[in-house]
């Protein structure tokens, strides 16, 4: 997956939605604190279509509704990302497995998502903070990469996503967001 291009298309769509929505003076703290919501609430709709923790459901939804909620995930990673100057975490090495040599179950799932969550919100620290060092900074970028690393992991061996599927299912909805924007969304 090539992260320098999409972050260069999510750092775009970004700047027309500020200059569109007007939100030029949103504080950098505020603006980040909203793309963090924004990521978490699609976590969740990422799992709900993911439905791993769904025992009671027999039928499991098509791929291809998850991988629309999981693209919009990757729009806020991204986009978290470019706001905090992290791409370099995004440069993930060794992670083109071998699905058909893994197995995850529902409970792996579970944790996979879990741990995501749980090291996105030790990404975020009190950045508003004057005493927030380099080291806090650091280890914050530590957590991200964590967050994203496992994020792509669990796209790759549960869902079964390819990097060419969650490429292409990103430029189709960026399309899609960008022409929204332009037509008042």
């Amino acid at each position: 997956m090539n992260t320098d291009k999409l972050l260069a298309e999510q750092a775009q769509l970004d700047e027309a939605i500020i200059k569109r929505k007007r939100l030029e003076g949103w504080s950098y703290f505020d603006r980040l604190m909203n793309t963090y919501v924004a990521l978490d609430v699609e976590l969740s709709e990422f799992a709900n279509e993911g439905q791993w923790f769904k025992r009671w459901k027999q039928d499991p939804t098509p791929k291809a509704d998850a991988l629309k909620e999981y693209v919009d995930c990757i729009h806020f990673f991204l986009s978290i990302a470019n706001q905090q100057g992290w791409g370099d975490a995004l440069k993930l090495k060794n992670l083109d497995i071998e699905t058909d040599q893994v197995d995850m179950d529902r409970s792996h799932a579970n944790v996979y998502y879990l741990e995501i969550k749980h090291n996105l919100n030790a990404s975020i620290i009190n950045q508003q903070n004057d005493d927030v060092d380099a080291m806090d900074l650091k280890t914050c970028e530590m957590y991200f990469r964590l967050a994203w690393g496992i994020f792509i992991v669990l796209g790759r061996v549960y869902m079964r996503f390819t990097f060419d599927d969650m490429e292409q299912a990103y430029h189709d909805k960026n399309k899609v967001n960008h022409e929204r924007q332009h037509n008042g969304y």
